[in-house]
């Protein structure tokens, strides 16, 4: 039931809900990969990406197939300017989930961002597949053959 509160809290970006479910994961099960995974998604709705990528690589070490993380720990790598390593993220998250139309929609994006507009089409096209409402793969889908 922490977690639900907290997946609410990250789901809708009310900090202060998710301050008070990660308080209680912290206090009920400091050594959870899902605590690590909350604190996470906290900085990262505080803007702090570093601090993000520090939980993130925490509940990685405590279960590397807690599937969530990887999705977060790409978007803090994108933050951090460090695409390669965001690539890494959202690759290994598609390994748990062939349908994370999110991780398709940040691989466009970083490869359309290295000038490999036939890889992000094809990114854009499957998150597309997975999520026709998809804005920002839409987007990326018109930048990608626009050239």
């Amino acid at each position: 039931p922490l977690e639900q509160v907290a997946s609410l809290g990250a789901d809708t970006g009310d900090a202060t809900a998710l301050s008070v479910a990660v308080d209680d994961l912290a206090r009920t099960f400091p050594d959870r990969a899902a605590t690590s995974y909350y604190r996470a998604v906290q900085a990262i709705i505080g803007e702090d990406a570093r601090l993000a990528m520090t939980h993130a690589e925490q509940a990685i070490a405590r279960d590397p197939a807690y599937a969530a993380v990887y999705d977060l720990a790409g978007a803090a790598l994108t933050t951090l300017g460090q695409r390669d390593g965001a690539r890494a993220m959202f690759e290994r998250s598609l390994t748990f989930d062939a349908h994370d139309s999110t991780a398709y929609t940040n691989l466009g994006v970083l490869a359309l961002e290295a000038g490999h507009r036939t890889e992000a089409a094809s990114r854009f096209a499957e998150a597309l597949w997975l999520d026709r409402d998809d804005a920002t793969a839409r987007q990326g889908l018109r930048q990608a053959l626009a050239h």
